[in-house]
């Protein structure tokens, strides 16, 4: 490993070409990070779709693999946010049906309508 002169210690280059870990070389990297997605957002999205249209299949094996393998911190997680978030979510809810009447009655519909079909 390098030695770390004193003054490279609170820089991105500390941070990059030491790999020093200390707090004020993170810091630094950062928001040199922070700065640079600042710079170019509109690139960085642009090649972030054309990689997601590029691997959907490898992005989509892999998101369900990960809802598989961790099905029990997901369901906690949206357990915690509806738990914590209960009147935002009755007021989004109340909105929802507010606007959107002839599309859940049309689906009410056809749900007892299916329901009624697998009875007979």
């Amino acid at each position: 490993m390098k030695e770390i002169p004193e003054h490279v210690h609170g820089t991105k280059n500390g941070y990059t070409q030491y790999c020093c870990r200390c707090i004020s070389c993170k810091d630094a990297n950062s928001a040199y990070k922070r700065e640079y997605y600042k710079r170019n957002k509109d690139r960085i999205r642009a090649q972030q779709r054309e990689y997601a249209k590029k691997n959907k299949d490898k992005i989509s094996t892999y998101s369900k693999q990960y809802r598989e393998k961790n099905k029990d911190k997901i369901l906690a997680f949206q357990r915690q946010y509806r738990e914590e978030n209960k009147e935002k979510n009755r007021i989004y809810f109340r909105q929802y049906r507010e606007k959107n009447k002839d599309k859940i009655r049309k689906y009410q519909r056809e749900w007892l309508k299916r329901r009624k079909l697998n009875e007979s």
